[in-house]
């Protein structure tokens, strides 16, 4: 019984931490992206900058 529950709490633990890692690659590498490519960087410069207009 106690090995059953150690493994299925073990297994629990590894999601999570597999999901939330991937999530968290997810979001750096969407962030990486926002500041490093520069046409993306100007489209939401150009954005910020019409939104007030609009």
């Amino acid at each position: 019984i106690y090995k059953k529950e150690y493994i299925r709490n073990g297994l629990s633990i590894y999601l999570v931490l597999s999901l939330s890692s991937l999530y968290f690659k997810n979001y750096t590498i969407f962030l990486l992206s926002l500041s490093y490519t520069p046409p993306i960087r100007l489209l939401y410069n150009s954005l910020l900058w019409l939104d007030p207009i609009i």
